[in-house]
Formats: structure tokens, C-alpha cells, sequence
């Protein structure tokens, strides 16, 4: 049993062997590890206080009200957290996005 590999080291040997749902098994344990790490805890706040650098797009079918009221929080500064996560389910990955669009498309993956 000692020259036995743990699960991990063995999927990345045999990773191209693996079924389809093994290897979306395996990578979604990767980014689990990815999302919750402690360098990344920061992002939302980093998002907040480097708003106003990204150009940010609406996706299509969004309450443009609600998307213009949100950017104008954004760019003055007056955005919570909160209204930040609304903002970030409201922006198309076309435009430009801040690390903290992708961790929250990680999370959400993670919950299905």
C-alpha cells in the first residue's frame, strides 16, 4: 500500500483516461481548491476599489435601469458588496472583467 498513489497524484497520471464525469469530477475539486483559497478572499473588495478601470457590458436581457444605477454606484464609490455580486451576475464575460467575475462564475458552478 505505500507505493500506492493518492487519488489526486493518480488522476493527474491517468487524466486522459478518465471518463468525462471523473474528469469533471476531478477538476471541480481543483477549483474548489482554487475559489476558497486565502490569496483570492480579497478580490471583492480589490473589484470595488479598481471599479472604475474596467469598461464593463451589460449582459443582454439585463434590467439596463438597474445596470446603469448599479455602474454609477460602481464608479462613485458607493457600491456595497452586495450590490457588487448583483453587478457581476448583470456583466457579460465579453467585455472587460475583474478576477472577482470569474470567482463568482466558479462559485456558482460549484453549487450545481
Amino acid at each position: 500500500m505505500d507505493n500506492e498513489l493518492p487519488l489526486f497524484d493518480l488522476a493527474d497520471h491517468i487524466y486522459r483516461v478518465l471518463s468525462v464525469q471523473q474528469q469533471n469530477v476531478y477538476l471541480k475539486h481543483i477549483l474548489s481548491a482554487l475559489v476558497y483559497s486565502a490569496p483570492l478572499d480579497g478580490e471583492s473588495s480589490d473589484a470595488l476599489e479598481v471599479f472604475g478601470d474596467y469598461q464593463w457590458e451589460p449582459r443582454p436581457g439585463v434590467d439596463s435601469g438597474l445596470f446603469d444605477d448599479l455602474l454609477e454606484k460602481g464608479h462613485s464609490g458607493s457600491m456595497d458588496p452586495g450590490q457588487l455580486d448583483q453587478f457581476m451576475d448583470m456583466v457579460t464575460a465579453t467585455g472587460q472583467v475583474h478576477l472577482y467575475f470569474w470567482i463568482r462564475k466558479a462559485l456558482g458552478v460549484l453549487k450545481e
